[in-house]
C-alpha cells in the first residue's frame, strides 16, 4: 500500500475510496490524504496531516518522503498565508535525492516566496524546481509536474516583465495537458493561466478565447472548485479592457473578484461609481494590510490614488502614483511599475510638470515596447489616448504607440455622449467624466452648455454665437477674457486634464471661423435622439402607421427621465422637450383607451395632470377611462376638479358631463 501510495502522490492523483486516514501511522497515505484535502480546499486540515506525515517521515529518516510531505505542508500554508512559517520548514528540511520530491520542495518554496512578494526569489526556486523535475525518470510523473510548474511559473515571470519567456511557459503547460490529459481539469487551469496572460499582454480577442474554453471545460468537472468562479471574473477583466463594460459587469456579477486582487474597482471607476469603488478597496486594504501582503496593498493604494485622479491631478496624487513606481521597481514588477508610470505621467502633465511626465511616459514605453505588452494595468482608454498622442508628437516610440493605438482601437474615433435630461452626464469612450471633474470650475452649467452647442453644431462656430447660446440671459455684456475664454479653457482642460495648452486639445479646436468640436469625434445627445424620436412619431400618425407610431412615443416617453438639466440659463428651452413629452405621453394615453387598457391610460393620464396642471385634454382622458371601468364617483370627482380650476367645462368634458349626468 505504502508503494502504490507514493506513486499516487508524485503523479498528483486522486483516488474517492480512500477515506481519511489521520489516525494511521503510514505516512505516504497521510501525505496524500493532505493533497486530497488541499484540492478541495480544506488547507487548515491538509497543513495538519502533512506535518503528521513529516514528522512519521523524519523518525523513518525517509528524506524523500520527508521533502515530500513538507512540500506539501509548505503548499497548504502557502494557501493561508502562512508563508514565512512554510519557508523556514522548508528550509530545515533534509535535501532529497528523489527528483520529483527536491522539484515540490522548490515549487513550494516558489509559491511561499511570490506569497512574500520576493519575486527574484522566486523566480529563481521555479526554475531550480524546472530543472530538478526535468531529471525525473517515469515519463508521466515528470510531465504533470511539468505542467503544474510551467503554469504556475507563467504568472512570476509576467510581473517580472519577462513576456516571452510567461508565454512559453504557459503555452508550453497547455500543449503538455492537451497530449497527457485531454478534456482534463489540469487542461482547463492551463488554458486560464494562459488566458490570464495573455489579457495581462494585450492579445484580448486570443484571451477571451482560450478562457472561454476554460471555462467551459471546467463546467464539465464537478470538482472544478473556484475555477469556474476565476474565468468568469478574468473573462470580465477582460471584456473591461476591451471597453465592453456592460458585458465586463455581467460577468464580474456572476464571477466574483476572481483571482485578481482588484476585482470589479477599476470598472467602476470607468463607470464613475467612484464611492462604490472607494468603499471596496478602502475594506480590500484593510484585510491586505492584515495579511501583510505588500503588492496587494501597493495595488490598492494605486487604485485608490486613481480615485483621487479622477477629480484631478494634485501635487500629492502624482507623489503616491510615483512612490508606488518606485515600490513596484524595487520588488521586481516591472509591469506594475510600467503601468503605474504611465498614470503618473498623467498626473504630471496636469499639474504643468511635462519633463517629469515625458521621462516616466519614456520609461513605461520603453519597457513595453522591448517587452512586447500590449497592455497596462489599469487601463484608462481616454487617458492612454492622450498619452500616446503625446509620445508620437514627442518622438518617444513612436513606432510601437502607433501600433498600440491600432491594437486597442485608440486610433478610432472618439465617442463622446451627452445625457441632458434629469441630469448631465459626459461619457467620453463610454466612460463616465466624474461628476467632480465639473465642481470647482468657473461656471459649470455654463461649460456644459458650451460642450452641448458644439456637440449639436458640429461647423465652426464663431464667437459671439456661441456666447449666445452659451449666456443667452447676458450675452452682450460679457468680458471675452473673463467669461468666455476662461469658461473655454476650463472645458478643455474638464475633457483633458493633463492638457498643457489650449492649442494642443485634439477636442474643442480653435479655426479661423471660431471653435468646433473636432470632427472626428462621433458625439450623441439625447436631446437630439428624442427629438428624432417625436418627429418619427408624429410622421407614423400622420401616415396612420399606429404601431409604429406607438413604438416611437413609447420610446419618446422611455428617453424623457427628466427635464433639460442645463435650462437654468434659459427654462424657457425646457419647455420644448417637455412639450415632446407630454405629447407622447397623450397620444399613448389615447391609444391606451380605444384599446381598453384603462389602467394605463389612468396612469399617463395622472402623469400629464401633474406635470401640466392646466392640460385640457388629460381629464377628458381620465373621465372617458374611469367611466370605460365602471367608477363614475372618480370621473364625477375628476369632473369638479375640472370646473374648480377652469371655471367652466371645455366642450368635450361637458358633452360627457350631459352624456353621463356627471
Amino acid at each position: 500500500m505504502d508503494v502504490r501510495a507514493a506513486t499516487c502522490v508524485l503523479d498528483i492523483k486522486r483516488d474517492s475510496t480512500l477515506e481519511n486516514v489521520s489516525a494511521t501511522n503510514q505516512p505516504w497515505l497521510l501525505c496524500y490524504q493532505a493533497m486530497a484535502l488541499r484540492l478541495d480546499g480544506d488547507f487548515v486540515l491538509a497543513q495538519n496531516l502533512a506535518g503528521q506525515a513529516a514528522a512519521l517521515f523524519a523518525q523513518a529518516q525517509d528524506s524523500d518522503g520527508q521533502a515530500r510531505a513538507v512540500a506539501e505542508q509548505a503548499i497548504a500554508r502557502y494557501h493561508l498565508g502562512q508563508f514565512a512559517q512554510a519557508l523556514a520548514e522548508l528550509g530545515r528540511c533534509p535535501p532529497p535525492s528523489n527528483s520529483t520530491c527536491a522539484a515540490a520542495l522548490q515549487f513550494a518554496a516558489y509559491l511561499n516566496l511570490l506569497g512574500q512578494d520576493a519575486l527574484d526569489g522566486a523566480l529563481d526556486a521555479g526554475r531550480q524546481a524546472c530543472a530538478r523535475i526535468a531529471n525525473e525518470p517515469n515519463i508521466q510523473r515528470r510531465t504533470t509536474w511539468q505542467i503544474v510548474i510551467s503554469r504556475n511559473l507563467a504568472a512570476a515571470l509576467h510581473c517580472a516583465g519577462e513576456l516571452a519567456a510567461a508565454r512559453q511557459a504557459a503555452e508550453s503547460a497547455v500543449n503538455l495537458a492537451e497530449t497527457q490529459v485531454p478534456g482534463s481539469l489540469v487542461l482547463a487551469w492551463c488554458l486560464y493561466e494562459l488566458g490570464v496572460l495573455e489579457q495581462r499582454a494585450g492579445q484580448l480577442a486570443r484571451a477571451l478565447d482560450l478562457l472561454d474554453r476554460a471555462h467551459n471545460l471546467a463546467d464539465q468537472h464537478a470538482e472544478r472548485g473556484t475555477l469556474g468562479r476565476w474565468t468568469l471574473a478574468a473573462q470580465g477583466q477582460t471584456l473591461r479592457d476591451m471597453g465592453r463594460l456592460d458585458q465586463a459587469e455581467a460577468y464580474l456579477a456572476r464571477g466574483g473578484w476572481g483571482e485578481d486582487d482588484g476585482g470589479p474597482l477599476m470598472l467602476w471607476l470607468l463607470q464613475g461609481r467612484q464611492s462604490e469603488a472607494r468603499l471596496a478597496a478602502e475594506a480590500r486594504l484593510v484585510a491586505a494590510h492584515a495579511s501583510a501582503a505588500p503588492i496587494v496593498a501597493t495595488n490598492l493604494h494605486v487604485l485608490l490614488t486613481l480615485l483621487e485622479f479622477e477629480d484631478g491631478a494634485t501635487a500629492e496624487v502624482y507623489d503616491a502614483l510615483s512612490s508606488a513606481a518606485e515600490r513596484y521597481a524595487a520588488l521586481g514588477f516591472r509591469h506594475n511599475q510600467a503601468s503605474v508610470l504611465l498614470h503618473a505621467a498623467a498626473a504630471a502633465l496636469e499639474i504643468g510638470a511635462e519633463k517629469q511626465a515625458d521621462t516616466q511616459l519614456a520609461t513605461a514605453l520603453d519597457f513595453a515596447a522591448t517587452r512586447g505588452y500590449h497592455n497596462f494595468n489599469w487601463w484608462h482608454p481616454s487617458r492612454m489616448r492622450q498619452l500616446l498622442a503625446r509620445a508620437i508628437k514627442r518622438g518617444i516610440q513612436p513606432t510601437y504607440c502607433a501600433a498600440l493605438r491600432y491594437v486597442r482601437g485608440l486610433d478610432q474615433q472618439p465617442q463622446l455622449a451627452l445625457v441632458c435630461l434629469g441630469r448631465f452626464e459626459a461619457r467620453l469612450d463610454g466612460v463616465v467624466l466624474e461628476a467632480k471633474r465639473w465642481r470647482g470650475r468657473a461656471g459649470t452649467v455654463r461649460m456644459q452648455r458650451m460642450l452641448l452647442f458644439l456637440a449639436r453644431n458640429r461647423s465652426p462656430q464663431p464667437l459671439d454665437v456661441i456666447a449666445r447660446y452659451v449666456w443667452p440671459d447676458n450675452h452682450e455684456q460679457i468680458s471675452i477674457t473673463n467669461n468666455f475664454h476662461l469658461t473655454l479653457a476650463e472645458l478643455r482642460r474638464a475633457l483633458e486634464p493633463q492638457l498643457a495648452s489650449g492649442s494642443e486639445s485634439r477636442f474643442i479646436l480653435t479655426t479661423p471661423e471660431g471653435y468646433q468640436l473636432a470632427p472626428d469625434v462621433v458625439a450623441e445627445v439625447d436631446l437630439d435622439r428624442l427629438l428624432a424620436t417625436s418627429e418619427a412619431g408624429r410622421r407614423a400618425e400622420a401616415s396612420g402607421d399606429h404601431t409604429a407610431a406607438h413604438a416611437a412615443f413609447a420610446l419618446v416617453e422611455q428617453l424623457y427621465t427628466g427635464n433639460f438639466a442645463l435650462s437654468k440659463p434659459d427654462p424657457v428651452e425646457a419647455d420644448g422637450y417637455r412639450q415632446r413629452f407630454h405629447e407622447a405621453l397623450l397620444w399613448l394615453a389615447a391609444s391606451n383607451l380605444s384599446q381598453g387598457q384603462l389602467e394605463y391610460c389612468i396612469t399617463r393620464a395622472r402623469q400629464l395632470l401633474n406635470d401640466e396642471p392646466w392640460n385640457s385634454p388629460a381629464p377628458a382622458l381620465l373621465i372617458q377611462a374611469y367611466l370605460a371601468r365602471g367608477d363614475r364617483r372618480a370621473a364625477r370627482r375628476q369632473y369638479q376638479r375640472f370646473l374648480q380650476r377652469h371655471g367652466a367645462a371645455s366642450v368635450e368634458i361637458a358633452q360627457l358631463a350631459h352624456e353621463f349626468y356627471l
